[in-house]
């Protein structure tokens, strides 16, 4: 339940949600609810995408060589992570 207090409203200018957390595990829903609200990414996926789709054309355009393909494979994990979390 979120108790809505005027109050707070108008004196901190946000919108807030007053909850007692007591337990580990509501601490923990708490933390996680909030870093991910927090690290939200306000890009679009077509944005995106767009960023990774010319890293990539640019470093296909590079020489072979091992920091060439370390570049390839966080292309590559960045890439994965992000189709994940969508």
């Amino acid at each position: 339940v979120n108790y809505f207090n005027p109050y707070v409203l108008v004196f901190c200018r946000h919108n807030h949600d007053l909850k007692c957390i007591l337990s580990s595990k509501a601490i923990k829903a708490a933390m996680f609810y909030i870093t991910d609200y927090i690290t939200k990414s306000d890009l679009k996926t077509h944005e995106i995408l767009s960023l990774l789709s010319k890293a990539v054309a640019q470093v296909s355009t590079w020489s072979e060589d091992s920091q060439v393909a370390n570049a390839k494979h966080l292309l590559h994990k960045c890439l994965t992570q992000f189709a994940h979390q969508q």
